[in-house]
């Protein structure tokens, strides 16, 4: 995958205190609520058209949430990538830009469901499809396949990062130690969920594989704590018009920013 690029700032130095050349990555994480249903993408819109960001992430499934594709048939909720109406209107918010946008979608691929974290630029698209998805939910059994591999997603020079889907965080270790090998500047986290076990256990993580961590869950009841992690496992404050939040978001629906 290849996108338009930007160079960033300089700033970290090496171990014999040398200064060397550094991208700065600017994060926007937009909280968005799943009971607001398709004004999400309108929301999402409005936040990346108006605002200057490296990488905008969204959660799983940021549009419907995963109860309601759970409750209602599935596939109805799945689009073919990168054709689907979402894809589209995520192509129009970043026409003409370097920024890209992650976010989670689920994707028809033949007689196939995947729940994935699709990445989209200017003139670029990736996938991660959940290499671990929850197979029921509320007593139903979903369709949802498993993409069965890791993936490391290149969006400028020198920076890429490692992808997971929600219920991926159960086997974060692996994700952690398979992506240090694979060299990724950072792990990238979208979810649905009510746990927040990442605010626990990822800053162990990062610090041990040396890898920052980008986490954006849906706002709601029991959600939200979107965050950044470092590479030292110190959490990275978010910065909002109006407040700045030193570890993570709270349960609403918000756009906050950070530098990495």
């Amino acid at each position: 995958m290849r996108c338009l690029q930007r160079k960033k700032g300089r700033f970290l130095q090496d171990t014999n205190e040398s200064a060397i050349v550094a991208d700065i990555m600017e994060i926007c994480l937009i909280q968005t609520d799943p009971a607001l249903g398709q004004w999400n993408i309108q929301n999402a819109g409005y936040v990346i058209c108006n605002t200057k960001a490296d990488v905008y992430i969204l959660p799983e499934l940021f549009a419907i949430g995963f109860d309601f594709a759970a409750q209602n048939w599935i596939e109805q909720a799945a689009e073919v990538l990168p054709n689907g109406p979402t894809c589209q209107q995520i192509f129009s918010f970043v026409r003409n830009r370097s920024s890209i946008v992650v976010f989670g979608m689920i994707e028809r691929f033949g007689n196939n469901f995947f729940n994935i974290a699709a990445v989209i630029g200017n003139a670029c698209m990736d996938r991660y499809r959940q290499k671990y998805p929850a197979t029921t939910s509320r007593g139903r059994v979903l369709p949802i396949t498993s993409g069965g591999d890791y993936h490391k997603v290149m969006f400028i020079p020198q920076w890429s990062m490692g992808l997971m889907v929600c219920h991926d965080h159960y086997q974060a270790e692996k994700f952690f130690k398979e992506y240090k090998k694979r060299g990724v500047n950072a792990v990238v986290l979208i979810a649905d969920a009510s746990t927040r076990a990442w605010i626990k256990e990822f800053p162990e993580y990062c610090k041990q594989y040396a890898l920052p961590a980008i986490i954006c869950n849906a706002a709601g009841p029991n959600g939200g704590a979107s965050c950044v992690i470092n590479e030292v496992g110190q959490f990275v404050p978010l910065r909002t018009s109006s407040a700045e939040y030193p570890q993570h978001l709270p349960e609403t629906s918000m756009a906050a920013f950070a530098s990495l």
